[in-house]
């Protein structure tokens, strides 16, 4: 029988909050720097000319013809936030994982200053504190699981509730971050797409936060039904978890 879940080391004040109950609030400070932001990152599209980032994002997607290579630079957390605070290395990483406002405002001062085409965002949890074990919030990473993997055997997985990304852990605070993310794209007319994050996938989610990678490896051949029932469960929330990005932010693609 399952045991249930065993709260996340160092989460937020917000963790667990649905999302249409979280309180988080641009003060008229923090509206300034999301203006100064948007106004770079019209400056240098204007300037450089040619097609919109959304356009060549598309152009790119459909395989049509584009101006020039999309820019992609995987910055993901840890350099958004160096550029939050001009690498002065005071803010970090788990900073912009437990408290979302700074997500976004790092994300958009990345854009401003080196001229991405596009935000590369990155999933802030990997669901390690979904299925049962002890996980903790690390300064440079994603959490991470502490100890033994909690599934073992089939019986590990009996009663065990598919995580709902819009009441559970840290998917509400993610997905409100993404959702303001395009809120503001549309508001200041910004012609950036949003290449949404739900990682891990479904093998990759057993793995981390599961049965341990080992032990997934070992059990392909010698636990195969429990492989499955746990890879039924991890696509079961997936699905769900993308739909959910789809029906809050509509990002113009999504990747795991």
């Amino acid at each position: 029988m399952w045991k249930g879940r065993k709260p996340l080391i160092g989460a937020p004040y917000w963790y667990n909050t649905p999302l249409d109950q979280l309180d988080f609030e641009w003060t008229f400070e923090e509206k300034l720097e999301i203006e100064r932001y948007a106004e770079k990152i019209r400056k240098n599209i204007e300037e450089e000319g040619g097609m919109t980032p959304l356009e060549r994002f598309n152009a790119w997607l459909w395989g049509k013809d584009k101006d020039r290579q999309v820019m992609i630079v995987p910055l993901n957390s840890v350099y958004i936030a160096k550029t939050l605070d001009s690498a002065a290395d005071a803010i970090k990483p788990i900073d912009v994982y437990r408290y979302p406002k700074l997500w976004v405002k790092a994300h958009l001062a990345t854009i401003a200053r080196f001229g991405l085409d596009y935000p590369t965002i990155h999933n802030i949890n990997y669901g390690e504190d979904m299925w049962g074990g002890q996980s903790r919030m690390i300064e440079y990473g994603n959490p991470v699981i502490e100890g033994k993997p909690p599934i073992t055997c089939l019986e590990d997985l009996e009663g065990m509730p598919i995580p709902n990304p819009y009441k559970d852990g840290l998917y509400p605070g993610y997905l409100w971050a993404n959702r303001e993310l395009k809120r503001i794209f549309n508001e200041y007319y910004l012609p950036l797409p949003i290449q949404a994050s739900i990682c891990p996938g479904p093998t990759l989610l057993v793995m981390m936060g599961m049965m341990g990678w080992t032990e997934f490896s070992m059990g392909l051949k010698k636990n195969p039904e429990l492989v499955r029932k746990c890879l039924d469960i991890s696509l079961e929330f997936l699905i769900g978890f993308g739909k959910a990005m789809i029906d809050e932010v509509s990002p113009e693609t999504i990747y795991m």
